[in-house]
């Protein structure tokens, strides 16, 4: 297999013995929803930074997500690329720039 150009590979485990480990599924990068608590704390170099805790919600309950695997006991491994780029977007608005 050719790996495409800026994908790696996400790998996450179950917290569970690994002879509970019900085997490993290729997922796709589930999202949670942000909010609930914010807390500080202080880096080994003195800087301070944030963590910022999540709220459960509708959206986490995709069957195919990491999420749901690593729930369900299987190790999960997800490909993913670093450019976030709406392309389809990013196009649409471009032409609506260039007729104004």
């Amino acid at each position: 297999m050719d790996w495409p150009r800026n994908v790696f590979i996400n790998v996450n485990f179950p917290d569970a013995v690994s002879a509970s480990v019900k085997g490993t599924k290729v997922t796709r990068q589930g999202v949670r929803g942000f909010g609930g608590h914010i807390v500080e704390r202080t880096d080994p170099r003195g800087g301070a930074y944030y963590w910022i805790g999540y709220t459960p919600g509708e959206h986490e309950f995709d069957d195919e997500s990491d999420l749901a695997a690593v729930r369900g006991g299987f190790i999960s491994v997800t490909p993913l690329h670093l450019d976030l780029t709406h392309e389809a977007t990013r196009r649409r608005l471009a032409a609506q720039f260039e007729t104004a």
